[in-house]
């Protein structure tokens, strides 16, 4: 018997062609992305927070029995706007005659962008196939740019 496989065919920061909304109580922030045309703009596993940033991964799965898989997104708490804290999100995915994959974020809401490591998990039932670990971080502050540029002036 054959197991199922997940490739890793791109991951990191991406630009959005185009992408579709639609409504998910299930959801953090109120709504999951479907039909993402993404260009891979750089391949990172280093995350600046920045808004509006798109970052994941694009994988192939193949040798699934199954109709559906579950794609788990592991982050820093969070709070969305009904105050409601969150350490991961869920989604169930039906299988495609493609075989391919995008899961990714989009930096939205301020409440939403919290450095940390943030993680992509693709189950087959209670078995992860596959993990991909983001590092989400602040770039420089404003502040520390200018501890920087005194430095140099001295």
């Amino acid at each position: 018997m054959s197991h199922p496989r997940v490739e890793l065919i791109e991951y990191g920061i991406f630009e959005v062609r185009s992408v579709k909304k639609i409504l998910s109580e299930l959801s953090l922030i109120g709504h999951e992305f479907v039909d993402a045309e993404l260009k891979l703009l750089r391949g990172t596993d280093k995350i600046p927070l920045d808004a509006g940033l798109c970052f994941g991964i694009k994988y192939s799965l193949s040798q699934f029995a199954g109709s559906y898989f579950t794609c788990r997104l592991l982050h820093p708490e969070v709070e969305n706007s009904d105050r409601l804290g969150f350490t991961q999100t869920l989604v169930e995915k039906e299988v495609n005659s493609a075989g391919v994959y995008n899961d990714f974020v989009i930096f939205e809401f301020n409440w939403q962008m919290i450095p940390g490591y943030w993680t992509f998990q693709i189950f087959d039932g209670d078995h992860v196939l596959f993990e991909k670990e983001f590092e989400v971080f602040v770039e420089n502050s404003v502040e520390e740019e200018k501890d920087e540029d005194y430095f140099y002036d001295l």
